[in-house]
């Protein structure tokens, strides 16, 4: 389907707003845990977390991270289409937004133009505080998203089947909410106010919340803010942090990933381990993926 530019633009020009993207999400969230958490806990809220937790972590890992930001690897169309899925479900901007923000906090890392660097703003240094929260999540309501994705993507700006998905990002993103109310109701054997409420809260609100902030504490403390250890010479301060590997997995090698950032495995040695690189090993046998960049061969 061909776009024209100014229908492209109107797809990708939405800014984020404080209440909707972070307000909302968050009151919703404690509302539901006001009722859910009162239930006992049973292992199906468990699984429903892990599942979708899993599932949008790698679309924050694999399909934001590796493949739309810095094309480790190349995907089928069939693969491709699971990679905005996933990203979608992740409830994060659009998949195009994200790579295009990345891509410049490359260019620029934890330099005067980096969007979330925890140390400068607009040639201010910044103190701890007033660091971490503009590093945290600030940042991106003063993000002037189509011209950060006009000069960053313009390869995904001129992919019009990859636009013409991002129409239904937010549709997207508000089923992978709901969908878990359903599934942990036929786990439960009944579609109950309380079994719904249960699958929303556990698989839909409290894990975006967890994800997004184990996400953004990756820019705010976790691997810019010198926690943790490098492994690799780089001009900007970031660092691995293995503190964060049980949220984010292989994303918590973040030096390594600077150190080698077109890399599809972020894992330098047998201790750091990589789970999101070995999937995209089963996807290239499966025929999925292919052309996999592996900077880190032990």
């Amino acid at each position: 389907m061909e776009l024209t530019n100014n229908q492209k633009d109107k797809i990708l020009g939405i800014k984020p707003r404080f209440f909707f993207a972070i307000l909302l999400p968050f009151i919703l969230c404690f509302v539901l845990g006001f009722f859910v958490l009162k239930y006992k806990f049973v292992w199906q809220d468990f699984f429903i977390f892990i599942i979708f937790y899993q599932i949008a972590l790698f679309g924050i890992s694999v399909a934001n991270h590796r493949y739309f930001s810095h094309r480790s690897f190349k995907a089928t169309p069939f693969f491709e289409f699971l990679l905005f899925l996933s990203s979608a479900i992740a409830f994060q901007t659009p998949a195009i937004c994200w790579a295009a923000v990345h891509r410049k906090h490359h260019h620029f890392s934890d330099k005067d133009e980096d969007p979330h660097s925890p140390w400068i703003k607009n040639g201010e240094i910044l103190g701890f505080w007033k660091g971490f929260w503009h590093a945290h999540v600030y940042w991106i309501f003063s993000l002037d998203t189509l011209e950060t994705i006009k000069k960053y993507t313009q390869d995904c700006y001129q992919n019009n089947r990859l636009v013409s998905w991002h129409r239904f990002h937010m549709s997207i993103g508000i089923f992978g909410l709901i969908l878990p109310g359903f599934i942990e109701s036929w786990m439960l054997g009944s579609l109950s106010g309380e079994n719904f409420l249960r699958g929303m809260f556990w698989g839909g609100f409290f894990r975006v919340m967890l994800l997004h902030n184990a996400v953004f504490l990756i820019n705010s403390w976790g691997c810019h803010y010198g926690i943790g250890y490098r492994r690799n010479k780089t001009s900007d301060k970031s660092t691995n942090n293995p503190l964060l590997f049980p949220f984010i997995l292989g994303e918590a090698w973040h030096n390594n990933h600077h150190g080698a950032q077109n890399s599809a495995n972020n894992a330098q040695t047998f201790l750091e381990l990589d789970p999101h690189y070995w999937i995209l090993k089963a996807c290239e046998k499966a025929g999925w993926v292919s052309d996999l960049k592996n900077a880190h061969r032990n």
